[in-house]
């Protein structure tokens, strides 16, 4: 009964999966014949965040995936792990190998083997959302890294467009010389020179710094953004607004690095509590427990 509820689950799945694929297809099929007769798609060359209208589109997009058929290809993917995942929870349900952990597991003593026979249980599910759900892990890594990089790139990318605009070079000459000696495979590196192909194409700068923070979606890269907007509406100095921003970021770097700092006592009561204090109380009372188990075997002996 099990199998036949895997297999139909299997092949509904698919099937809307299927359809699912061949409609997103279609969409981005007609959503092309309309860009092609657009004339503002050479002005739109790396769509951002906001001009992602469905959620799905929008999160690859965060994580640096923002090919048009990219929204297509994880679906599609999606639908080929979740198949992958099935097949793995048919096979082990086929040969028997959950029961054969189980009947294993059930031969262990108390509550450990009770423990470790619902975890038995549960192992086929476990192995479907680890398989099924491996391209939104993958995805959702690649945004973490992304952001990570990204913060520890800003800082010392501020620092450096400061200097250059504090000795008399404007801010587009200044952040061209820097991105020249920057790795072109940064994302922060990436960004900014979309950044500049937006504003060579007539996009106000002012727009194309609230497209980029939109692009990234990252605090201190809103934060930066905003200041700049502020300082260019006001007429401010671009340089003191640079190295402020440069000296706030590292002081909020700081700040979190002293807050995991202070939180890490309290994550290591866990592994002290779980792994060193039964070995510690295992070497130090043990001889003793053994001792006194041996004195009282004696006296009740003599009895």
């Amino acid at each position: 009964m099990i199998q036949v509820s895997i297999m139909l689950t299997l092949f509904l799945g698919t099937i809307m999966c299927l359809l699912g694929i061949l409609s997103l297809y279609r969409r981005q099929q007609s959503l092309r014949r309309i860009l092609e007769f657009s004339e503002s798609v050479k002005v739109d060359t790396s769509l951002g965040p906001r001009e992602h209208r469905r959620r799905i589109r929008r999160w690859l997009a965060l994580a640096g995936f923002r090919h048009a058929a990219a929204p297509l290809l994880f679906v599609s993917v999606m639908v080929l792990s979740t198949w992958i995942a099935l097949g793995c929870i048919f096979m082990m349900y086929h040969f028997h190998i959950v029961d054969a952990f189980e009947q294993s597991v059930a031969k262990l003593p108390g509550s450990f083997g009770w423990g470790l026979g619902v975890a038995v249980s549960a192992m086929p599910w476990i192995v479907f959302c680890l398989i099924g759900g491996a391209p939104f892990f993958v995805v959702r890594g690649i945004r973490q890294q992304r952001i990570v990089a990204v913060e520890q790139d800003l800082p010392l990318f501020l620092d450096l467009l400061s200097t250059l605009v504090e000795t008399g070079m404007n801010f587009d000459s200044a952040l061209a010389k820097i991105l020249s000696s920057q790795p072109a495979g940064r994302p922060l590196t990436k960004e900014f020179r979309v950044f500049q192909q937006e504003v060579s194409l007539g996009i106000s700068r002012l727009r194309c710094f609230r497209r980029l923070a939109q692009r990234l979606a990252i605090p201190s890269i809103s934060l930066f953004t905003s200041a700049i907007v502020q300082s260019e509406q006001l007429g401010a100095s671009v340089a003191h607004t640079l190295r402020r921003q440069a000296n706030e970021l590292r002081h909020r770097r700081q700040e979190h690095a002293m807050h995991h700092a202070q939180g890490l006592s309290v994550k290591l009561v866990f592994p002290l509590v779980l792994c060193f204090l039964p070995g510690i109380f295992l070497t130090t009372l043990g001889p003793t427990i053994y001792q006194l188990i041996q004195i009282l075997g004696g006296v009740m002996g003599t009895f």
